[in-house]
């Protein structure tokens, strides 16, 4: 095998829900379902955290994969961050409401787990790790620009995340690429698989058009817009 890997660009995808690119990954890395210590198969379950300030309809798109190749999907809005005082723009309860109004009705597979956000936390990774390794086999949804640099040790995930090195090694990762957007196979974290999201939209997008006054009709769900609309959250340039 030649030693040269070249960047992969994502294929023209449709648009979700009428097509969907489902865990149509770069290597079907062969990952089955772990089994218990009675041999019987334990559910696969995807976490997928974020701030979800707002939630954008980019999310609930990725959701779509994720529902079909997981037994379960836990959204997990992040309580307020550190190095990201953006979470903090709105209160606590309004993020929790629009990730409820988002995520909470979209399929019996997915639920919303806020204890993060309205406990006031901010659990990293490792930590989530933990909470829900007894249900299951965790997989944790991320996008590729925490996995840039992955081979020489760089990525984000290995360099800021608490015990990241030890993360990149040994979690299952389900690895998200948007439309247009590029990385190196030899990249990814040893047990993964490569979701194509179908979309390049971004949160702080949505919210730089409410500080401008601008339309974000299409950008979020109607439940959310209303939401923010009736709350006259986002006003304020973040």
């Amino acid at each position: 095998m030649s030693g040269t890997f070249r960047a992969i660009r994502a294929p023209n995808v449709p648009a979700f829900p009428s097509e969907v690119e489902l865990s149509s990954t770069l290597e079907d890395e062969s990952q089955t379902h772990i089994t218990n210590e009675r041999g019987r198969m334990r559910k696969r379950i995807a976490i997928f955290g974020g701030s979800f300030n707002p939630p954008g309809t980019h999310h609930e798109k990725m959701t779509t994969p994720l529902i079909v190749a997981f037994d379960e999907v836990i959204v997990v809005p992040c309580g307020d961050r550190p190095d990201k005082p953006t979470t903090g723009s709105v209160a606590a309860a309004d993020r929790a409401a629009m990730a409820h109004l988002a995520f909470g009705n979209a399929a019996s597979k997915m639920r919303v787990d806020d204890f993060d956000l309205t406990g006031g936390t901010f659990m990293r990774t490792i930590d989530l790790q933990a909470r829900y390794a007894p249900l299951g086999e965790i997989w944790h949804v991320i996008g590729t620009d925490l996995i840039r640099g992955g081979a020489n040790g760089n990525a984000v995930i290995q360099t800021d995340w608490k015990n990241g090195r030890e993360l990149w090694s040994t979690l299952n990762f389900a690895v998200f690429m948007r439309i247009g957007s590029s990385f190196n196979h030899v990249d990814l974290p040893p047990n993964r698989k490569v979701f194509y999201s179908g979309t390049d939209g971004a949160s702080k997008t949505i919210r730089r058009n409410l500080a401008e006054g601008l339309p974000i009709t299409g950008l979020v769900s109607p439940a959310v817009e209303r939401y923010i609309v009736e709350h006259g959250l986002y006003r304020v340039a973040a």
